[in-house]
């Protein structure tokens, strides 16, 4: 497979599993609790980019309005 391709892929791949990654850095929820009670969060759209997991991306963005819905918004 051509360096090009890899790298393409490579970018995708960071892109579908960019909301994942900000969750876990901001540290809003850990083992599946809710850690700052003053805190919401929101998503505004724009959730996947061709990425290769998008359906992950979107079940992830579902599940966290569905067990946290007073605290995440998802906008479309």
């Amino acid at each position: 497979m051509p360096r090009r391709c890899v790298r393409r892929c490579a970018r995708r791949l960071r892109r579908s599993a960019c909301a994942r990654r900000w969750v876990e850095k901001t540290g809003l929820v850990r083992d599946g609790a809710w850690t700052r009670p003053g805190a919401a969060l929101v998503f505004m759209g724009d959730y996947v980019d061709k990425g290769i997991d998008s359906r992950g991306v979107l079940d992830f963005v579902r599940n966290l309005t569905e067990r946290f819905p007073d605290r995440v918004a998802a906008i479309t």
